[in-house]
Order: structure tokens, then C-alpha cells, then sequence
């Protein structure tokens, strides 16, 4: 509007009449003539020739002693002349700098962390100029760190809707690197885990002088990140085993983990097998999740069994670390902690919990089955009665069977023929894993009440599939065999090391302009005990920030082996 001719005048003349009206003091311009605080200067006439009688001299300089208000300011602030400002340069863009130290700002954040229940005390003499860092662990101990960096191109992509009003310098690789390594020297992990490894050869180099070693799995599909493990050579003297495990390989698309075999430089200290990975994000395909996740433990179990059979001694210790996108309690997380989960009880599209703020598909209710008797049905039967009495979907028809009630369960929480074959996979190749054997029910015909549903059809079909005819869906080879209880390899035995310190997982691992939660975990089975964690920091608003370089905050945990 006001690029229109004569706009911008007619608004000044139309503001001055509105300020003479109403009695309000005009502004007075500090350059004027009649202002007393500004006294003016005398004019010179400058000439470009000889007339004035000789050569052309310069106006004298402002006096020292001339009104700057910015000084005044400035002394209000506590801040001497000429001592820089840092300033945050507003809402983003490339207006601001940030003149701060990259090394000041996250050994900051790190300190104002808080480790639980006590911090260590042992003096790490393992390197040397460490004052002011984090301490070791005692002996015996080891640290393991996870983080998910935040790919550089993820960064980007993500930038307008996940990282709006983040400054253009803070979401900088360049800086973002700096900070990690930091980080990494501040905590000193003898494990550290990454997930988004983007930059692999970068990070490498850079922590190579602190005497780590590692080793990567890329993702595939042109992705450019990956799972990475780096171990401190210090404190474990070789890496006897390592996997890149491609989930495309199972046709869970192109997430990547790693699993590597570590041997202690301590001859009493077990070998421990290291799991880092980074499970899909997509709350709506927990099919593909739970596939991962099934994957992901069978070939961490596997590499134990490989260990044994190679040094024939004790199996190793395990560790399943990562971004497993999936929030405390959620039914997925029930799965890693419990090892059991009967997937006709849960829908497909809340396996992880609400990963983004706003979208919720209702309450879940996952239970988790007892696979040696199965006791848990008659609390199921009353859940169902009282779900039904309060009008939800419970199937609680006398006429069905028991293949027709699992199979319009399955049905009601989305699931189908290729996710059902995606999340339990087969009993041969890479992807077998110890699941409990299919229940075989009786044929039986489909009520009528079935038989008129829209998909009665795909509830014919895994009805088949349940009664011991393994079933595929339309355009696919992988058949479902009729299982609805999956039980991973280690079912029972993996614990957090945050809820077995604290009591409970954190409150907050990740921060961004769509979720803050918890999704970050470190798990291990039997044998290694959690002493210590480091709790995350206090956050207020998104990440990346100043203190802290990606979207996720570090998790640490001191554990004995």
C-alpha cells in the first residue's frame, strides 16, 4: 500500500495532524537547528578551487565529549567500551554473528549437566591438559555415549519447518563439528555411538588424535548418513567382529545400523557386543519398525553365538544403543524391555508412541503376553468386555472363532498381510529370529457380521493365514504365517540404563519445532550394571543451539562389565 506515489507523505502529514490534535509533543529532530542538546556545527562551504585562498581543510572531528547515546547504553549494561556484544541476530537468517567460542559454549552446556546419582571422582590420567573436563570413570567402569548428530543435509531439508528461528550459523556442519568434538573430548566415552554419521571420515579424523577407532555403516537408497561405533583404543584393544546391517537387505527400507564386537584391553572384562541404530521414523509404519527392531536384536544375538563359537568362551555382554524413534512406554519399547508383544492389541499407526506434536490416533493398549503360558487373556477378555460397554471395538461375538476374532482385531489396528509378513518376517535367512511358533485354530466360517465388513476379504485371508495356510499379500512373495505374538531373542533380559539408575528414562533426549521427548536409549542385557548416568539439561526452546550442536542431546551412561 504504501509503495504507491504520494502514499508515504500523505501517512507523515495525516500522523503530524493526528499528534497536533491531540495535543502530543512533536518529535524534534536531533540534528535540528533550535535543539539545545545538539548544538550544530558551522557550516563550511568547500571549494574545488584555488578561491578560498589555499588547499581544502577537513571539518574538525566530532568532540570526545559529544552526546552518543550508544555509550550511555552501554555503561547501563555493564559493559566497557569496546568490549564486544554478542547477539543472537533475531528469529534466523544471515543477519547475526556469533562471536562466541564454539569450544566455551558447549563445555558449558556439558557443565551445566548433572550426573546421577553422583558424579565420578577419578582423575583420568589417560591423556593429558584434561583440567575442567568431565572425570573418568573409576576402574573397571566404562562409558558409553550415544547421540544423533543431526545429518547436515537433514538439517537443510528440514530447516523451514523444524528449525525455524535457529540462526543460520548455529545450523552451520562446519561449527555443528566443532561442537561434537568438543562434546566428545569433554565426556571422553570409551563407546560413543552415532547415529545421522554423516560426516563419518570427518569425525574420524578429528577424534583420531584422542585415540578413538571406528567403524560405519552407511544407509543406502543414495542416503548419504549412517550408524557409526567408535571405540577409545585405550580401553579396548581390538575390535574382534563388525557388521554393517543394510535393512533393505529385509525390505525395511534404509536405515542402517552397526554391530561390532569389542575385547577389553582388561583380560578379567567380558567382550562385549555394541548395537548402534537408528530405526525409522514414521510413527504411521510400525510394521516396518517392529521389522527393524526384530532385525536388529537377532543380529546383535548372532554375533554373540558367532563370538562363542570362534574363542569357544562365555557368550558376550550385549548393548543395543541408539535413536530408536520411539517414546517410553510405547508399545515398541514395552517390546525391547519385555521381549513379548501380541500385535493383534496394538495399532500399527501407535507402535511408537506420538512422535509429532499434534497427532495422536487414540490410546494404545499394549500388552504384553507371558510366552511360556499365556495368562494374560482373561485380563484381555475383561478389557474387551468393558471396551465394548463403553461402545469402542471390541470383539466379543460368541459366533466367532478364535482365528475370526484375531483376524478383525488385526484388521481394526491396520494391520494387513504385508505388514503382518514385514514386522515377523521368516523362519529362514537373515531375517529368523526366535519367535514363538503360530498358533494353529480350526477352520471355522466367517460370521455374518464379518462377512459384510469392507475388508472381509483381508480378514479371509490372515483368518487363512492363522489356521495354518501362510498367506502373501497381493503383488508380494513374503508370506505371513500366522503368528500374532512376536518374542525377540532376548526377550526378557534387556534393561535401560537410565530407568535402572533413575527410576525412569529421561524427560527429554530430543527438541525440535515438532516434538520434544525421549527417544534416545541405552540398553544391556544381564551381567553389566549401570552406576551412573548423565542426566539432559534443562531446554528451552528448539535444538540446535549454542551449548548444545544437534537436535538430540548426548546420553552417557557409566557401566561395569
Amino acid at each position: 500500500m504504501l509503495n504507491r506515489p504520494g502514499a508515504r507523505s500523505a501517512l507523515i502529514r495525516s500522523c503530524r495532524g493526528l499528534a497536533s490534535r491531540s495535543g502530543m509533543k512533536r518529535f524534534t529532530n536531533p540534528n535540528a537547528r533550535d535543539n539545545q542538546h545538539h548544538p550544530t556545527r558551522p557550516r563550511q562551504h568547500i571549494r574545488f578551487d584555488s578561491e578560498g585562498g589555499g588547499a581544502f581543510t577537513p571539518p574538525p572531528p566530532r568532540p570526545r565529549d559529544a552526546h552518543q547515546p550508544w555509550r550511555s547504553h552501554q555503561a547501563a549494561s555493564g559493559l566497557a567500551a569496546g568490549q564486544p556484544r554478542h547477539h543472537s541476530g533475531g528469529r534466523g537468517g544471515r543477519g547475526g554473528r556469533h562471536r562466541a567460542s564454539v569450544e566455551d559454549a558447549v563445555s558449558r552446556g556439558v557443565a551445566a549437566r548433572e550426573w546421577h546419582p553422583s558424579p565420578p571422582s577419578v582423575v583420568d590420567a589417560r591423556e593429558p591438559g584434561t583440567s575442567g573436563q568431565v572425570p573418568a570413570p573409576p576402574p573397571g567402569e566404562y562409558r558409553v555415549m550415544s547421540y544423533n548428530l543431526l545429518a547436515d543435509s537433514h538439517a537443510w531439508k528440514y530447516r523451514n519447518e523444524l528449525y525455524r528461528g535457529i540462526h543460520d550459523s548455529i545450523l552451520s556442519w562446519r561449527r555443528r563439528l566443532r561442537g561434537i568434538v568438543q562434546e566428545v573430548k569433554a565426556l571422553r566415552p570409551d563407546v560413543l555411538c552415532l547415529q545421522e554419521c554423516e560426516d563419518f571420515h570427518g569425525i574420524a579424523a578429528a577424534l583420531a588424535g584422542c585415540g578413538y577407532t571406528g567403524l560405519h555403516a552407511p544407509r543406502a537408497g543414495g542416503r548419504t548418513d549412517g550408524s557409526s561405533v567408535f571405540y577409545r583404543t585405550s580401553a579396548f584393544r581390538r575390535c574382534a567382529a563388525f557388521e554393517a546391517v543394510d535393512f533393505t537387505d529385509f525390505d525395511l527400507r534404509e536405515n542402517a545400523a552397526a554391530v561390532a564386537c569389542l575385547v577389553p584391553s582388561d583380560p578379567n572384562a567380558k567382550p562385549v557386543v555394541v548395537g548402534c541404530v537408528h530405526l525409522l521414523f514414521n510413527p504411521r509404519r510400525g510394521d516396518r519398525k517392529l521389522g527393524q527392531l526384530r532385525v536388529f536384536v537377532e543380529r546383535v544375538e548372532a554375533m554373540r553365538r558367532e563370538y562363542v563359537g570362534a574363542s569357544g568362551g562365555d557368550a558376550p555382554h550385549a548393548m543395543l544403543v541408539g535413536d530408536f524413534n520411539a517414546e517410553p512406554e510405547s508399545p515398541l519399547y514395552r517390546f525391547i524391555v519385555d521381549g513379548t508383544l501380541d500385535v493383534s492389541r496394538v495399532d500399527r499407526r501407535d507402535m511408537s508412541g506420538c512422535l509429532v506434536d499434534g497427532e495422536d490416533v487414540g490410546s494404545y493398549a499394549a500388552m504384553t503376553v507371558d510366552a511360556a503360558t499365556g495368562s494374560d487373556e482373561e485380563r484381555w477378555a475383561d478389557w474387551e468386555d468393558q471396551d465394548e460397554a463403553e461402545g469402542g471395538v471390541g470383539v466379543r461375538d460368541e459366533r466367532m472363532g478364535d482365528a475370526e476374532k484375531i483376524a478383525v482385531r488385526l484388521a481394526d489396528n491396520y494391520w494387513d498381510l504385508e505388514g503382518l509378513a514385514l514386522a515377523f518376517g521368516t523362519d529362514e535367512g537373515q531375517g529368523a529370529t526366535r519367535t514363538k511358533s503360530a498358533t494353529r485354530f480350526e477352520g471355522s466360517a466367517m460370521t455374518e457380521g464379518t462377512a459384510k465388513r469392507r475388508d472381509a476379504r483381508a480378514i479371509r485371508a490372515m483368518m487363512s493365514a492363522l489356521e495354518g495356510r501362510p498367506r502373501a499379500a497381493d503383488g508380494t512373495s513374503r508370506q505371513w504365517d500366522g503368528r500374532h505374538r512376536l518374542t525377540h531373542a532376548r526377550a526378557g533380559e534387556l534393561r535401560s540404563c537410565y530407568a535402572e539408575v533413575c527410576g525412569s528414562e529421561p524427560a527429554m533426549t530430543s527438541a525440535h519445532g515438532k516434538f520434544r521427548g525421549t527417544v534416545d536409549y541405552i540398553f544391556h542385557t544381564p551381567g553389566i550394571g549401570a552406576t551412573r548416568v548423565l542426566k539432559p539439561p534443562t531446554v528451552r526452546g528448539g535444538l540446535p543451539s549454542e551449548e548444545y550442536p544437534s537436535d538430540h542431546v548426548s546420553i552417557v551412561a557409566d557401566v561395569r562389565l
